[in-house]
């Protein structure tokens, strides 16, 4: 971490992580036993005003108070606060409504998760302090009662990460755009007869590819500080594969119509989180993922993408179409025993979720990465 760039922490955020208990400092990072989920609820919207909470936010729209964590979510469009019941004092059953941790029930059975997705956002929360710490430490000289404080959390931090490593099972979900009752954990890979060919076919996003160069980054940082530890016969490299190329190319050799920016699944979509017309050369991958690619991968095309993004130039399409429905792109095609051939326009289109959603999701497989 110290090799990252040092930026000036916000004062009163700060403040309030220095000011805490090691108790405090420790419980703010939700176990990964509680259950986790993306959204409270995207088809009924709010236990109390329905769908009116969409006009804020989109689906996520809930106000939460995390310093400390209190696990209630209060609807900004009525200022209803749920669950009734209190989870931080072990209050599973007060009020009407009632979430134990995998979600509250209606009398219509539909789920609203409060818990869970506060689980979520207190886990993707907690490496911001760590950061705020570390650059406290950095601009103002050493301090030991904030060295310990950010032990405490590197500490608190590695338990999970290595519990979630070593466990094939833990409770994210039921978030995939339709509201369901729990099924007490995510498949058990473990138990499948090919685990590995299972977890591939799970398919690969935008957050896969940035956060696997950031493994191989941490990789090769603890590598060269404790070389003695990290043999790369123990540890072998998490980008040798020669698909990973494919992977970073694929998203920039996409042509789009119109100003549509591309994202293979999640990632912080430009498209859905800000206006188009923000950024005209918007980049599918972060910079620091392609700076880490260029270095690890030493591939010309790849360089040549990471000077265009540098330099803020256009690049050209590449002759895979995408307009917001479905893939198309053009294949040469060789007749087998015949003097013919050329190209061919291959067309592949996805299926749009129920009109209630509000939106449409693209399901098609990558086919052009393969």
């Amino acid at each position: 971490m110290q090799d990252l760039p040092i930026s000036t922490p916000n004062k009163e955020q700060l403040r309030w992580w220095i000011g805490q208990d090691d108790t405090t400092l420790w419980k703010q990072l939700p176990e990964a036993e509680y259950p986790r989920s993306h959204y409270v609820n995207v088809h009924q919207g709010c236990p109390s005003c329905g769908t009116a909470i969409f006009s804020f936010y989109g689906f996520y729209p809930w106000k939460r108070s995390h310093l400390p964590a209190d696990l209630h979510s209060e609807c900004p469009s009525c200022s209803s606060r749920f669950p009734s019941n209190d989870l931080t004092v072990g209050d599973f059953s007060r009020g009407d409504y009632v979430d134990d941790g995998f979600g509250y029930f209606d009398t219509s059975g539909h789920i609203f998760l409060f818990a869970a997705s506060s689980h979520r956002d207190l886990a993707n929360l907690y490496i911001s302090p760590i950061h705020m710490l570390t650059n406290r430490l950095g601009l103002s000289g050493f301090d030991v009662a904030i060295a310990r404080q950010l032990g405490l959390m590197l500490l608190r931090y590695a338990v999970e990460e290595i519990y979630l490593a070593a466990v094939p099972q833990f409770r994210y979900g039921p978030s995939n755009e339709v509201e369901k009752s729990w099924d007490w954990g995510q498949p058990d890979w473990a138990s499948d007869p090919d685990p590995i060919a299972a977890l591939y076919r799970k398919g690969d996003n935008n957050i896969h590819t940035n956060g696997l160069f950031s493994l191989e980054y941490h990789l090769r940082q603890l590598r060269r500080i404790h070389p003695q530890s990290y043999p790369e016969s123990q540890f072998p490299s998490l980008v040798s594969d020669p698909r990973v190329h494919r992977m970073i190319r694929v998203p920039y050799e996409i042509a789009m119509l119109g100003k549509t920016p591309l994202h293979f699944g999640d990632g912080g979509s430009s498209g859905a989180q800000r206006p188009m017309w923000e950024d005209h050369d918007y980049t599918p991958l972060s910079e620091a993922t392609l700076a880490r690619a260029s270095e690890y991968l030493e591939d010309s095309r790849i360089l040549a993408i990471q000077n265009s993004v540098e330099e803020r130039k256009q690049r050209a399409g590449g002759t895979t179409i995408h307009d917001g429905v479905g893939f198309a792109y053009f294949a040469y095609k060789r007749n087998t025993g015949t003097s013919s051939s050329g190209h061919h326009l291959w067309r592949r289109y996805g299926t749009s979720a129920p009109r209630s959603t509000g939106r449409s999701i693209l399901c098609f497989r990558p086919t052009i990465s393969n």
